[in-house]
């Protein structure tokens, strides 16, 4: 275990340091990424990619806990579905994927095959992210880290 030194009341004391929740963002737009950013600061380490090379590196490297997904990246040669099927043919599994995109039948395909594989996806409207959902699961999610 971890431990920092903390002052509390001033004396030293030795505390565990909590693991913060890692999430990896994949979506093409920048200002989705200024947005979640806002909302999730200092909740958990951001981890922003615009392309799925970018989220290959870092899904491999720092094993996040969540992902939040969009399916149509502003490629021609891939999608979000390249992604899925990356995670898929991965050892690591995270703790939620939420999955949004304006394609609704592609997002139910990467739904589906996320939920055939064990993962536990969640569908987001695209028009409106409920990040009070993604905040909740994040607590959710640390209290249940912090008990196994």
């Amino acid at each position: 275990m971890i431990k920092t030194l903390v002052s509390i009341e001033n004396k030293l004391k030795w505390i565990p340091l909590m693991k913060q929740l890692k999430v990896l963002v994949l979506d093409d737009r920048a200002e989705r990424h200024i947005k979640i950013n806002s909302e999730l600061i200092g909740s958990c380490i951001l981890f922003n990619c615009y392309t799925l090379e970018a989220a290959k590196k870092v899904y491999e490297k720092e094993k996040p806990d969540f992902l939040l997904l969009d399916r149509d990246l502003d490629s021609k040669e891939y999608t979000g579905e390249d992604f899925v099927e990356y995670m898929i043919n991965n050892s690591h599994k995270p703790g939620f994927i939420f999955i949004h995109s304006i394609n609704s039948p592609a997002a139910k395909r990467m739904y589906d095959s996320l939920k055939e594989h064990n993962f536990n996806p969640i569908l987001m409207p695209f028009i409106s992210i409920n990040y009070k959902q993604i905040k909740k699961a994040l607590k959710y999610y640390e209290g249940r880290k912090k008990d196994s």
